[in-house]
């Protein structure tokens, strides 16, 4: 199954489960995910203007993009540089590079071209971990006392750790889900 009829799928689910919440249920999340208190902070944390707020409550919704960093399924877009991101982002995107680093350090070497080079020409490996990140880390953050990412990050990091080869498992098995496959009718198969 390609990634973007599992996308699609996903944006189905996701229209289902949050279209229907009220736009006070989803700036109320929108506050606990950036941990503020008030809209004031929230258009801050959202780099966008106060109004902007009161506009979504006038029309009745909040934009698809917005309801989608509440739910959970930001998707990062090389066009907003990582400066720019909420905290939680930043610490996925830590979380996101070591684990990274740890699949593809044996695999790189100076005298290695190729592997180097197979290795530069899929960046979107990386993305299926970072998206993985947040994931992984929003769901341990449930289980900590203050439900913050920042506090689940050294469980997860100490986890990956203790067992490194299940941890490298499940990460090529998420770069491999992430991947996008195309076959022709003639048979050939392309990877992109």
């Amino acid at each position: 199954m390609s990634s973007h009829v599992k996308y699609a799928r996903r944006i189905v689910k996701f229209q289902e489960a949050f279209m229907t919440e009220t736009v006070e249920a989803v700036i109320e999340r929108l506050k606990k995910a950036f941990h503020v208190k008030t809209e004031a902070d929230l258009a801050r944390a959202l780099m966008i203007g106060q109004s902007t707020i009161s506009t979504w409550k006038a029309r009745g919704r909040v934009p698809e993009r917005i309801v989608r960093i509440a739910a959970g399924e930001t998707t990062p877009t090389l066009g907003r540089a990582p400066v720019s991101w909420w905290g939680d982002e930043n610490i996925a995107l830590g979380l996101a590079l070591v684990r990274f680093g740890r699949l593809v350090c044996k695999e790189i070497s100076k005298e290695d071209f190729r592997a180097s080079l197979a290795i530069a020409s899929r960046p979107g490996d990386f993305w299926s971990l970072f998206l993985q990140a947040q994931k992984d880390l929003r769901a341990e953050a449930e289980k900590t006392a203050d439900g913050k990412v920042s506090s689940a990050l050294p469980i997860i990091l100490h986890d990956d750790a203790a067992d490194p080869e299940r941890s490298m498992v499940r990460d090529r098995e998420t770069i491999e889900a992430g991947r996008s496959r195309i076959e022709f009718s003639d048979g050939t198969k392309v990877e992109l």
